[in-house]
C-alpha cells in the first residue's frame, strides 16, 4: 500500500520490490493500531516525510531522536529512523500493543535503535522529533509534555483528530513555543505539522 510518494506500507511476509527511493515498512498483521490504512496513519506518515524530506527540517540526522506517543503497532517511529532518525522511543500503555511494536521494530532490523517503552519508563531526555496520533482530548492534554519534551526546532507531526478540531489544538500549540508549517485532511480527519520555537 503506497502511503505517501517515498512509503510502502507492506505485511512483513509479503515481497515488494522497491522503486527508486522507496522506503518500505514491514508490519506484522496484528490487533494494535498503525496498519497504515487508516487516514490518520497515513495523514501521520505524509507529515513525517514532509517534515524530514521535503522541508529537512532536521538537517543532522547525527544523534537525533523520535518519542512516537501512543506508538500502537510501531509504524511512525519505524517511519521515522527509516527517513534517517537515528534512535527511537515508542511509548504506549498497552501491553499487546508493546508486544506488537517490538516485533515490528525487529521485522524491520531496528530493534536496536527503537525502544517501546510503557510511559512510566521514559528517560528524562528531549527529542529531535515527535509523533503522536492520538484523539484530540489527549493532544489538547498533551501539550505541556511536548513542549517540554520537544528540542529547539524540533517538528512534531500530530493527527487523529477532526477538521474542525484543529483550529483548537494549533491555537493551543502555537500561543506559545511552537508554529504550525502544515494541515492535511483525509477522509474527515486532520495531521498537523508543528515545528517547535528556537
Amino acid at each position: 500500500m503506497r502511503i505517501s510518494s517515498s512509503v510502502i506500507v507492506k505485511p512483513y511476509n509479503k515481497t515488494y520490490s522497491p522503486v527508486n527511493t522507496d522506503i518500505v515498512i514491514n508490519i506484522f498483521p496484528g490487533v494494535s493500531f498503525g496498519s497504515g490504512e487508516h487516514p490518520t496513519t497515513r495523514l501521520s506518515i505524509q507529515g513525517i516525510e514532509y517534515a524530514l524530506k521535503n522541508q529537512k527540517l532536521i538537517r543532522d540526522f547525527h544523534h537525533s531522536t523520535v518519542l512516537d506517543i501512543g506508538t500502537g503497532s510501531g509504524i511512525l517511529a519505524i517511519t521515522a529512523l527509516k527517513f534517517g532518525i537515528e534512535t527511537g522511543i515508542g511509548l504506549d500503555t498497552d501491553p499487546c500493543s508493546i508486544s506488537e511494536a517490538k516485533k515490528n521494530a525487529q521485522i524491520n532490523g531496528l530493534e536496536n535503535r527503537i525502544r517501546i517503552l510503557y510511559p512510566s519508563e521514559q528517560p528524562k531526555a528531549t527529542f529531535s522529533f515527535i509523533t503522536a496520533n492520538l484523539r484530540f482530548p489527549d493532544i489538547m492534554n498533551l501539550f505541556p509534555v511536548i513542549s517540554k519534551k520537544s528540542a529547539p526546532g524540533a517538528p512534531v507531526v500530530l493527527s487523529g483528530i477532526r477538521p474542525e478540531e484543529t483550529d483548537a489544538i494549533i491555537d493551543r500549540y502555537t500561543k506559545k513555543y511552537f508554529k504550525c508549517l502544515l494541515t492535511s485532511e483525509e477522509k474527515n480527519w486532520s495531521g498537523l505539522v508543528l515545528q517547535k520555537n528556537n
